[in-house]
């Protein structure tokens, strides 16, 4: 989805940087989400099922409001 890579690359030029390793690591886990699954995430429709990813999932959503 075009959606996802504007989001997703937004997040990498603006924050990804700051992530600490444990973080870039749980941000590499998302990426093998598939589409679906990380478009009802980042729009609230769903949780992620492992709970580590959350807080990543935010970060990548707020980065929107930047």
């Amino acid at each position: 989805m075009l959606e996802l890579d504007e989001l997703l690359e937004g997040f990498l030029k603006k924050k990804y940087d700051a992530l600490s390793e444990d973080d870039k690591n749980i941000f590499q886990e998302i990426l093998e989400t598939s589409d679906q699954e990380l478009y009802e995430y980042f729009m609230k429709h769903k949780q992620p099922t492992d709970g580590r990813h959350q807080h990543v999932i935010e970060a990548i959503r707020t980065t929107v409001a930047d």
